[in-house]
């Protein structure tokens, strides 16, 4: 609690400065004050008081410090977890990558083969060309079918080569998102 001593005097030669002390005593009135126990040490000195001053505010930057250390070691983890996350994803998007790459080999083959059946067949549709009309629809026959299963091959080795393309793009961007440092590569 605050006392406020206001002095006034019933003279009428001091009626202004009665009515100014009043006038302050109402604005003080208004005024908060919160109080605060010093318990700390007396200071003899002024030297002592800047001494005790400066270990207080070591103090509290040493706090401030080890509280930003804190939250920075925090980050840090969280780096490293999404670092391993993303090697995850970079070794599988690699593995798919091959497993893409042999498959797309083995249908380029198949297709070559397919393709050296319906030249072979092509061959021996010319070569029975004066044959009867039966057996050159039946060669005719045949031959459609394997341009249809070299058709659908090539398409087939088309798309798995795109998805092995943007498989491989999405690996080069992952390589460029994460660079580890050396001691992560340790």
């Amino acid at each position: 609690m605050t006392v406020l001593l206001v002095c006034v005097s019933p003279a009428a030669s001091q009626t202004l400065e009665t009515i100014s002390s009043l006038e302050f005593a109402a604005r003080a009135m208004c005024v908060e004050v919160n109080l605060k126990v010093n318990t700390g040490e007396r200071c003899t000195s002024a030297r002592q008081w800047l001494s005790h001053r400066a270990e207080q505010d070591a103090e509290q930057s040493l706090k401030c410090m080890q509280d930003k250390v804190a939250k920075l070691e925090q980050s840090l983890d969280v780096t490293r977890g999404e670092a391993l996350q993303l090697q995850q994803a970079l070794a599988r998007a690699e593995f798919r990558a091959d497993q893409f790459q042999a498959l797309a080999d083995t249908r380029a083959e198949e297709a070559r083969r397919a393709e050296e059946r319906a030249v072979a067949a092509e061959t021996s549709l010319e070569a029975v060309r004066h044959d009867s009309d039966q057996q050159k629809h039946a060669f005719e026959a045949r031959l459609n079918l394997l341009q249809v299963e070299i058709d659908s091959m090539r398409f087939e080795w088309a798309s798995r080569t795109t998805t092995h393309q943007r498989d491989c793009d999405a690996h080069v961007r992952c390589n460029r998102l994460y660079k580890p440092t050396p001691q992560q590569q340790q």
